[in-house]
């Protein structure tokens, strides 16, 4: 799974959805990974996405939450082909998840 694949996995679980919107599926090759400093060129996951998809439905808030921390360690821990961009993005998205987690689980 890329991080692009991730990310839309992850949105489309917030949202009660099984599959992402665009229809790329989780395992797609999207290509080489970008160069370093490079723009990633999709959607990144926000706060935004993990506050609204809360609001929304706790319980889907809480069964991406069971998925998110093994699939992340996974990709950053066997992201041998990850740009600096991309495992920066990894990175950050884990430490934006552990907050609203923590916030939101009080």
């Amino acid at each position: 799974m890329g991080v692009r694949a991730f990310h839309d996995w992850m949105r489309a679980i917030l949202n009660g959805d099984a599959l992402p919107v665009d229809g790329t599926l989780w395992d797609e090759d999207l290509g080489k990974a970008s160069r370093k400093g490079e723009r990633l060129g999709f959607d990144r996951l926000s706060l935004e996405d993990i506050l609204s998809a809360w609001a929304r439905d706790r319980k889907a808030f809480r069964r991406a939450d069971r998925h998110f921390g093994p699939f992340i360690s996974a990709l950053l821990t066997h992201g041998d082909n990850l740009s600096a961009a991309e495992r920066l993005d990894l990175e950050e998205l884990a430490k934006i998840w552990s907050m609203a987690r923590e916030r939101l689980s009080a």
